[in-house]
């Protein structure tokens, strides 16, 4: 779930990031009604216009809007709709300012039980409803051109209440209905929108405001947001320099959304009351303040935002928590991208645009989540931070490109970047390190250490660091490999006994399928899935158990029944068990836990029965090596149907147990084997 939570988040950040100041800036003016019972809007808005206006003016209008007319002092413009597109021809000289009148029906609608997370919009653009209210993409007419500061006054039902990117002007209630206007001191590209029933929380922080949005249910949360806000806040100014908007709002939405926009995030009702949302989640919207929404992201030379976020905020958070927390973190992202890109998937981090499945998640956000931490490690620390600070200085409100980084970082660490850069950003790829030929030999009381490392492909220019292990020493060094193999002779006070090529994770490659745990995503990244179902299932728990497929993205996996399954048949495909084969040749086999008797399920040391007790655990694949393996043990149809939706959340683990759809116990079994460690012995020593 965790997983799904960081990935909805900022899903919208990046239309609507705040662009540069200028003398000329425009000032837009919308005026709206909201009227939830009838997803209806009424709405207008005055387009101030720059000198030498190109005529026609084109604008974009979603397909749900009616135009109403377009007029100029008083007159009515030529205007034409094809599809999303507006075009409204401009009298000559171009005014200084157009009015557009237009209505909208907005009814996109949020699914209750998603069968998974590929899309985190859900295909929800725009919605009004009684619950709340969404608006994102065209739904007033958008000038993407010109980017524009607005003032928004939006008028809904009384006690139904509008948030949106700036300053709250001014808030009042008549009889029948809630006023608010919003005024932005930056110009956007968007502005994205949410209304509901919302009980409002506000404190001080400085010269912004830290506000709450919040429906009466959850209302109880608003001070622990307030509070964590403030601290990331804290920290971040610490580290980037000032808060670049004018407030930070945490609002509920009426959907389990976790988008990002300029000045504020908007977060689904079931969502906000998840516990590690306060403590991950919302530091990375918070973040993303500075890099994507402060810091705009070009994205026709790629977007480096999400990686630079995904590093600063969520292994920030495990470097801050432990070195072995940090170093499980970066060892999930080369699991990640080992399971779920593969060559034909895999493409260049610089081509980077927007998720759009889990595998371009694991290279945008993954792959250049480790370039900045290999850039760390290669310029410093003082370098790093300062050439974040300094990216922040000179960019904020504007765009970057990855370009304008390299350039930062060049600045603070008097370096040249551009081969470094280049690598990671135009190749397609990832490293496949190995060891060549190794000797230790004794000389006058000292140990030498002389051998190879081996890249597969083209190689890449690495700083590889080894792990030297003694008896009661360890010794790091760190060789620069530029070649298909690079050889290495190295002196030690004392024998070593094993040594490790990047122990610590520092490096982002193609780490070996025997370095990777059993997980889910190697169900979910499996090209040639075969369904095995269990014989004695009733047809509801059956259907409940396969929805599993679904919220894998599966859906294209061959079904059979155990009856049909034989050994060759098993060795060509990854495999998914529905339920404990009767049949003993075919039954998946491990080493211990999980213990499943006829009454109950052993996992973690904890006892479940087998009656109400869900268990998805990923195998080594019983015929060969290369192939995924699992078995999804279902208990009863409605919490099955509940578990399956929740399995995918939990991709870097390998077993999983769920009670009523709750999960209950979650884990990783250990790797096969580490052929990044070469042991010494009498046999492979001299």
């Amino acid at each position: 779930m965790k997983t799904l939570l960081l990935t909805l988040i900022s899903a919208c950040a990046l239309l609507v990031s705040a662009l540069p100041l200028r003398a000329e800036t425009l000032l837009h003016v919308l005026d709206i009604r909201l009227d939830p019972e009838r997803s209806r809007l009424d709405g207008s808005i005055r387009l101030a216009l720059p000198e030498g206006a190109d005529d026609p003016l084109l604008l974009r209008l979603a397909p749900q809007c009616d135009l109403l007319g377009a007029s100029a002092d008083g007159r009515p413009l030529p205007a034409k709709r094809s599809g999303e597109m507006l075009v409204i021809d401009l009298p000559a000289p171009p005014p200084a300012e157009i009015r557009i009148d237009y209505r909208a029906v907005f009814s996109d609608h949020p699914p209750s039980n998603p069968a998974h997370d590929e899309d985190p919009s859900y295909g929800v653009t725009a919605s009004i409803t009684t619950r709340g209210a969404f608006l994102s993409g065209a739904w007033y007419p958008l000038w993407l051109e010109h980017p524009a500061r607005y003032q928004v006054r939006v008028e809904t039902p009384r006690g139904y209440l509008a948030v949106t990117s700036g300053t709250r002007m001014n808030s009042e209630e008549t009889a029948e209905s809630s006023i608010t206007t919003w005024r932005t001191d930056y110009p956007h590209r968007a502005l994205a929108l949410a209304a509901g029933p919302y009980v409002v929380s506000s404190e001080p922080f400085g010269d912004l405001l830290i506000e709450g949005y919040f429906h009466p249910r959850n209302q109880e949360l608003a001070a622990t947001y307030l509070a964590a806000v403030r601290r990331y806040l804290e920290l971040y100014q610490e580290i980037f320099g000032p808060y670049p908007f004018e407030k930070y709002a945490v609002v509920e939405n009426f959907f389990p959304t976790g988008y990002g926009f300029p000045g504020w995030t908007l977060l689904g009702g079931s969502v906000i009351r998840l516990p590690f949302i306060v403590e991950t989640s919302l530091g990375h919207e918070i973040a993303h303040s500075w890099w994507g929404s402060g810091v705009a992201v070009d994205r026709s030379r790629g977007n480096w935002a999400e990686g630079l976020t995904t590093y600063v905020a969520d292994h920030l958070y495990k470097e801050r928590e432990s070195s072995d927390a940090a170093r499980e973190y970066r060892r999930n992202i080369l699991r990640d991208y080992a399971t779920l890109v593969d060559d034909a998937e895999d493409f260049p981090l610089g081509d980077f645009t927007r998720r759009e499945s889990k595998a371009s998640q694991a290279i945008g956000y993954g792959k250049a989540a480790m370039l900045f931490h290999m850039l760390r490690k290669e310029i410093g620390e003082k370098a790093f931070w300062g050439g974040l600070r300094t990216l922040a200085a000179e960019r904020m409100h504007t765009g970057a490109d990855w370009d304008d980084l390299r350039l930062a970082f060049e600045g603070t660490s008097g370096r040249d970047l551009e081969d470094f850069f280049r690598q990671w950003l135009e190749r397609s790829d990832a490293p496949v390190l190995g060891w060549g030929d190794i000797r230790r030999e004794e000389r006058d009381g000292s140990w030498r250490v002389s051998g190879s490392l081996r890249q597969r492909g083209k190689p890449y220019r690495l700083a590889i660091p080894i792990r030297f292990t003694g008896e009661n020493a360890v010794e790091e060094r760190v060789i620069l490999a530029t070649e298909a193999e690079t050889s290495f002779s190295i002196d030690l006070p004392w024998p070593p006994r094993s040594m490790e090529i990047d122990p610590e994770a520092d490096l982002f490659r193609r780490i070996a399928p025997e370095e990777i745990p059993p997980l889910v995503n190697g169900i979910r990244g499996a090209n040639n899935l075969l369904v095995i179902v269990a014989a004695g299932l009733t047809p509801e728990l059956r259907t409940a158990a396969l929805s599993l497929l679904g919220a894998l993205r599966q859906e294209r996996g061959k079904i059979i029944t155990e009856t049909e399954a034989d050994p060759e048949l098993l060795r060509r495909h990854d495999l998914l068990f529905i339920g404990l084969p009767k049949r003993a040749e075919i039954r998946p086999r491990w080493p211990g836990e999980p213990l499943i008797e006829e009454s109950r399920l052993i996992l973690d040391g904890q006892s479940f029965a087998r009656t109400e007790t869900d268990l998805f655990v990923a195998l080594p694949h019983p015929l060969v090596g290369d192939k995924a393996c699992a078995l999804f043990l279902p208990a009863e149809a409605e919490g099955t149907r509940v578990a399956a939706r929740k399995i995918p959340h939990y991709g870097k683990y390998g077993y999983l147990a769920f009670v009523a759809g709750e999960n209950r116990v979650k884990g990783v079994s250990p790797p096969l084997s580490n052929p990044m460690r070469y042991l010494f012995n009498l046999e492979n020593s001299k």
